[in-house]
């Protein structure tokens, strides 16, 4: 049954976002960077100082900005930081008052891929400097893997059905598309969706030694990130938070919500053939289950294309195999912010709604020598006006996790 068939109850929108980013923590301002191409990633010397062979970052932060007092901010880490942050910024876009979050009909859906290691790192610190018993005493509520969900729980008061998926790079993604299952089930009637990762010397320690990382381009930090490029050599690692407010269609005409979207599609599948390179395969399999799910084909797809050799060649196989010569127009949003790994999946799905309600899609910046792998197919270079009444987000990761939503423009309910 597509998405405008099913009964109001089972509809599922998006009537809140909230994210922290390398391109901003405001709505508008990542919108304004992603139409103007301005890249976020950086350069980190301390990595360089530590000897990793990447020195390049799209780290988000706060800037102050997250204040939640020491009653609830002792039990967070970054990752967990940045979590409440963007569901607090959510929270307010949907136009929503604490007393309506405190009901067993709310939950979230909230992931990350590491955790806190930071909090670890730190404990460890005092507890080598100071001796064992000063080791702080909330170390596990900063760092366990389900900090964000639990943090963001706690901080708003839910009810509902609370956990963090961690599923590598489709985190976000998978947890959108889980939450909402829940409400379509009637589990719930709305739950805070997202994902939330920290930037971490450790992390980019592992991926560096995989040779993962881009390293060719430390000097120019806004080169790194170059999906399609043929020089590409690898992501670059990112970080950040981002929460949609999802809820049936029901309870946001009850409540006389604002609409962004409807989430109209989602697809989930697994590439068993390696742990490092989802093939083309599932990647295709996630595709096709969101369009028969949504019952209509993309305007556009906001491309997971990581800028790695293997990764974006074997996306652009997927999307051969299943749109063939009537391909979408496409673009990666990780030229301008690296790969923000369990947080890729929602910013990623909050860039494209953006796209969505601005009436623009965002160009693949940074190619200066066009992969021929690329060549003929209807890539998106620079930033064009665009009416998009579907468009889609695709994710895949370590694993061989695929994942992929839809989104679909509000009839204005």
């Amino acid at each position: 049954m597509s998405a405008a068939m099913r009964p109001d109850a089972q509809r599922v929108v998006v009537t809140g976002m909230g994210i922290v980013s390398c391109l901003g923590n405001t709505l508008d301002g990542v919108a304004d960077a992603l139409r103007t191409g301005r890249c976020g990633i950086t350069r980190v010397q301390a990595w360089a100082e530590r000897g990793l062979r990447s020195h390049v970052a799209g780290a988000a932060s706060l800037n102050g900005e997250s204040a939640f007092g020491r009653k609830f901010e002792r039990f967070m880490g970054e990752t967990a930081r940045f979590a409440c942050h963007a569901a607090r910024m959510a929270i307010d876009d949907a136009g929503l008052a604490l007393p309506a979050l405190r009901s067993p009909h709310v939950g979230a859906v909230i992931g990350s891929g590491t955790g806190a290691l930071s909090a670890y790192d730190a404990a460890l610190a005092v507890a080598s400097a100071r001796g064992i018993e000063r080791t702080p005493p909330f170390v596990v509520p900063q760092a366990m893997s389900s900090t964000v969900s639990a943090n963001v729980a706690h901080v708003f008061g839910l009810e509902g059905v609370c956990y963090s998926p961690s599923s590598a790079c489709t985190t976000s993604a998978l947890a959108i598309g889980q939450a909402m299952q829940l409400i379509q089930s009637g589990r719930q009637r709305m739950v805070l969706a997202g994902g939330s990762e920290e930037v971490h010397t450790n992390t980019a320690l592992m991926f560096d030694a995989m040779g993962a990382l881009s390293h060719g381009f430390n000097d120019s930090p806004e080169r790194a990130s170059r999906p399609y490029d043929l020089a590409r050599d690898g992501f670059v690692l990112g970080s950040g938070a981002g929460v949609l407010v999802l809820e049936s269609l029901e309870h946001a005409r009850a409540r006389g919500a604002s609409i962004h979207a409807e989430l109209i599609g989602f697809g989930q599948s697994t590439d068993a053939q390696t742990m490092v390179a989802p093939g083309a395969a599932g990647i295709a399999r996630a595709i096709r289950a969101a369009i028969d799910e949504a019952g209509c084909w993309p305007d556009y797809i906001n491309t997971h294309a990581p800028s790695t050799p293997l990764g974006d060649a074997h996306e652009l196989e997927a999307l051969a195999a299943v749109f063939g010569a009537g391909m979408p127009v496409f673009s990666s949003t990780k030229a301008l912010t690296g790969h923000p790994l369990a947080a890729a999946g929602v910013h990623e799905a909050i860039y494209t709604l953006l796209m969505m309600r601005d009436g623009f899609v965002a160009g693949c910046i940074g190619i200066e020598s066009l992969d021929p792998c690329v060549q003929g197919k209807p890539i998106v270079r620079a930033t064009r006006a665009a009416s998009l009444a579907a468009a889609m987000s695709v994710s895949f990761g370590f694993g061989g996790s695929c994942a992929s939503l839809m989104f679909g423009a509000s009839d204005g309910a």
